[in-house]
């Protein structure tokens, strides 16, 4: 029965068995925003008014994190090691402001920010970089991707739907996209 099970699950991890608008992938480099992305971002800024309104910096944490992690996955697109590397410092940072009273928020902020630029600041130099500017910071994308998924970009765009920090937007029309950083 064990065996079964395990058969079954590698089953549904294989492409051939799923559905054909999901068997093919493309990549669709630069900016991407969906009808979520708008969703979540419209409930990021009515967590910030808020937040203003507490005229607490604790409270605007939440606010912070959901603007970040839409820069991670939105504008620059970065792979999840390097949200995940920040998840843990910010995390961090933020249970030891809370729990021992130092650092002081605004420290926990500033910090979180020079991580975020330093993460951003690397992962525009990996080879698979295919967020905001890519063309120019990595022009030599479409020879990597080609080289790791065996098939060509679509070209003429810089935005659209696609992998990115580990979620997948699916649109009826199109295939979801693999992470090229993974």
């Amino acid at each position: 029965m064990l065996a079964r099970r395990a058969e079954s699950i590698a089953m549904m991890h294989d492409s051939k068995y799923l559905p054909e608008r999901h068997a093919q992938s493309h990549f669709r480099p630069g900016f991407r925003l969906s009808v979520i992305d708008c969703i979540l971002v419209g409930a990021g800024v009515i967590a910030a008014c808020l937040a203003l309104r507490l005229r607490s910096l604790p409270a605007a944490a939440p606010v912070y994190v959901i603007f970040t992690f839409f820069l991670y996955c939105n504008v620059f697109r970065i792979r999840r090691t390097p949200e995940l590397i920040w998840a843990g410092g910010f995390t961090s940072l933020a249970l030891t402001s809370v729990s021992l009273g130092q650092p002081s928020w605004l420290v926990v902020f500033a910090l979180g920010i020079v991580l975020s630029i330093t993460l951003i600041a690397i992962e525009m130099r990996h080879p698979s970089y295919h967020g905001i500017f890519w063309r120019s910071v990595n022009p030599r994308l479409p020879d990597w991707w080609n080289r790791h998924h065996g098939q060509q970009m679509e070209s003429g765009t810089d935005a659209g739907n696609g992998s990115h920090c580990g979620c997948r937007v699916i649109d009826a029309a199109r295939s979801p996209s693999p992470d090229p950083g993974r």
